[in-house]
């Protein structure tokens, strides 16, 4: 892998960063995301500084070189029973993909999980014909044990194809 590549989490002063290429993810797939580019447009400056500074959340920016490619997040899950974190929100540039980039997000995400006192699973999902999305959360060994209907920002309705991963 190219070594311009990086991988940081996101700062409140990154929120322009982060508000534009969430914008960006929801538009190209709002049928893949559970939000919309509508809701994301609506929201102030507040929201994703609040965002980025939230304990309980962690957002990671992917650059190659000085150029910001993607992002991705990792969430406590507060309504689990158990004591999880949610991976989502990742995204990465159309002339990104199909190089293996999925592996930093993977690795940041479940290294901020496994930092959050009292975690002991991680949890993620995609639309069920995703199957890059599939394929790699299956490089890290999770497993499948749910699936479910949920309604994406675009109004449809899928099945939603659930893993978890303990640790």
């Amino acid at each position: 892998m190219d070594n311009n590549y990086r991988i940081r989490q996101l700062v409140s002063d990154d929120w322009q960063l982060f508000r534009e290429m969430r914008l960006r993810a929801v538009t190209e797939f709002s049928n893949y995301f559970l939000d919309n580019a509508a809701n994301c447009a609506a929201r102030d400056e507040n929201f994703w500084r609040d965002m980025l500074t939230n304990r309980d959340c962690a957002i990671f920016g992917l650059f190659d070189g000085g150029t910001h490619i993607g992002i991705t997040g990792a969430f406590r899950w507060k309504e689990s029973r158990e004591d999880t974190v949610i991976l989502g929100m990742s995204y990465l540039v159309q002339d990104y993909r199909g190089r293996g980039l999925s592996q930093l997000f993977y690795e940041a995400r479940i290294n901020w999980a496994k930092e959050q006192e009292g975690i002991n699973r991680i949890i993620v999902s995609h639309r069920e014909e995703n199957a890059a999305s599939k394929a790699a959360n299956q490089n890290f060994g999770f497993m499948h044990y749910e699936t479910g209907e949920v309604t994406f920002g675009d109004g449809s309705k899928g099945r939603d194809i659930r893993y978890e991963l303990r640790i």
